[in-house]
């Protein structure tokens, strides 16, 4: 696991028969230069030809996705296939109930023959939201009696003003600079600065989606209905909480927007090279098993199959399912949430559904299994409508012996309690977690972390925690003992390498606490 502070970047190599089979999840930002270490990190494994056979986008942050460009432009490096985010059009009208087409995900659509059409339609479409979402919250400033023309910005008139000529990498560009001063002008009515997605809590998109049924379909696609604006600006002892709702909201669709760019560049760089793309998805509460395939004297790839080895290394894909997927197709319209906010006042710290989707699987080889979880919530691992999980998917979180924890270690939603109530806390193997987060966090590890590992109610002995990055001291007091010994050089950040050799070994931990 590379240091990326706030990012992500693991590198997977397995060794068999036929040779090493390597699988690169995330690349934190472009700063990060994941790039120019993975050189190191393939020859330390004996790796004699630089190639990853599985890129896999856990979902489309920017600082996961980033610095996967660097990584699929080197033309040094042979890349087999790559898995993006399976996140559906959120700007392109569907049907309540109607089935979930490839043709609906952003990924693919950006892949096609119209993507820098459907790049800029899709920031165009972010773009009127935000600046809509503005008007309205100057409007609710004006309801609670605050000037706020010090620091009100234009953006009603303003525009991303694509033009055809212009490259996918300008557009990017342009957008991101237009979509982060929609962040920061909202972070002023909410009272914060930019907090970054991993201070964003995760909605619940099953109990949302029951809000709105009563509602009907006007609630889920909303321009200038005055019957919404009435109820958001009509009530100056409502005006503080709206405003701020309709900050959060212009804030996370204008994040929609940034990530989205961000997506988009991974694409045009896949594109480029002709590596094929993948969105992947689970039927509602079943795994689904992609074996290693390789025939002879082929590239390998992860097939939905068993492998005909099966020393060979297996992909279990736990999530994103396409229950979820179609639940935030139906749900992102950004009136289905303004509707919700003001009559139901639902309390709306984040909508983007980029942690909601993020991929989560299990990787298995030589009866070792590695959980790679990205930004996951495990929204999907359970039952809608009930308190119960979906039985197949809890088995397969035991055993565990690397843990890759969701989210950096923050807000979360289901994560913990899926693994609690697997078959997790009782293994009898050696477990260890790894966690990525920013240097000295103030935010990580959550409290919620610390009582999962109380929860846990396993020993020092069989438990290990490892960090990428030194966290507070007071943040992880609880759990010192627990904080698996420096190996190497103390450094307040550092890679974390682990190795498997007939039994997990530390090869590399630079963070110790205090």
């Amino acid at each position: 696991m590379y240091a990326v502070e706030l990012g992500a970047a693991m590198l997977l190599q397995f060794e068999t028969a036929d040779g090493i089979v390597r699988i690169l999840a995330d690349a934190g930002r472009k700063s990060h230069r994941v790039n120019d270490r993975l050189g190191d990190s393939i020859k330390a494994f004996g790796g004699d030809k630089l190639r990853i056979d599985l890129i896999v986008g856990t979902h489309y942050d920017a600082d996961h996705l980033d610095g996967l460009v660097d990584v699929i432009e080197n033309p040094g490096i042979e890349i087999g296939e790559a898995w993006l985010p399976p996140v559906a059009n959120d700007t392109e009208f569907a049907l309540a109930g109607s089935p979930l087409r490839d043709e609906s995900l952003l990924a693919l659509q950006l892949a096609g023959e119209d993507g820098q059409g459907v790049l800029r339609r899709y920031l165009a479409d972010k773009a009127a939201t935000c600046s809509r979402l503005a008007g309205l919250e100057r409007e609710a400033d004006r309801m609670r009696g605050i000037d706020a023309r010090p620091r009100q910005r234009a953006f009603e008139d303003d525009s991303i003003g694509l033009d055809l000529n212009r490259s996918q990498r300008d557009d990017v560009q342009l957008g991101r600079e237009y979509f982060e001063a929609h962040i920061a002008d909202a972070g002023v009515t909410i009272g914060r600065t930019s907090s970054g997605h991993a201070e964003d809590d995760i909605t619940d998109p099953w109990k949302v989606d029951e809000q709105l049924k009563e509602y009907g379909e006007r609630a889920r696609w909303w321009h200038d209905d005055p019957f919404i604006e009435e109820r958001v600006i009509g009530h100056s002892h409502l005006a503080h909480v709206e405003a701020q709702t309709l900050g959060l909201i212009r804030e996370s669709t204008a994040k929609d927007a940034i990530t989205a760019s961000s997506l988009a560049l991974v694409v045009e760089a896949l594109k480029a090279r002709s590596i094929r793309i993948r969105c992947a998805t689970i039927e509602d509460g079943k795994p689904q098993t992609f074996g290693w395939v390789k025939p002879t004297g082929q590239p390998g790839r992860f097939e939905r199959a068993l492998p005909a080895d099966p020393d060979s290394p297996k992909l279990i894909l736990l999530g994103p399912s396409q229950g979820l997927v179609n639940k935030f197709r139906h749900l992102l319209p950004t009136g289905s949430y303004l509707m919700a906010a003001r009559l139901e006042m639902i309390p709306i710290a984040s909508i983007t559904p980029s942690n909601q989707l993020s991929y989560i699987m299990v990787v298995e080889h030589a009866d070792q299994r590695i959980l790679v979880s990205g930004d996951a919530g495990a929204n999907d691992f359970k039952v809608s409508g009930s308190p119960h999980f979906h039985a197949a998917l809890i088995e397969q979180l035991a055993p565990l012996h690397i843990v890759q924890v969701a989210h950096h270690g923050g807000a979360n939603a289901y994560f913990y309690r899926a693994l609690l109530a697997s078959g997790y806390p009782r293994q009898a193997e050696t477990t260890r977690l790894l966690l990525s987060h920013a240097t000295l966090d103030s935010h990580r590890p959550s409290d919620n972390f610390i009582r999962f590992i109380a929860a846990l109610q396993r020993t020092p002995a069989t438990t290990q925690v490892l960090f990428t990055s030194k966290p507070k001291e007071a943040k992880v007091r609880d759990v010192l003992t627990y904080i698996a010994p420096v190996v190497g050089a103390q450094a307040m950040a550092g890679d974390l390498t682990l190795i498997f050799d007939g039994g997990w070994s530390v090869g590399g931990h630079v963070v110790s606490v205090p």
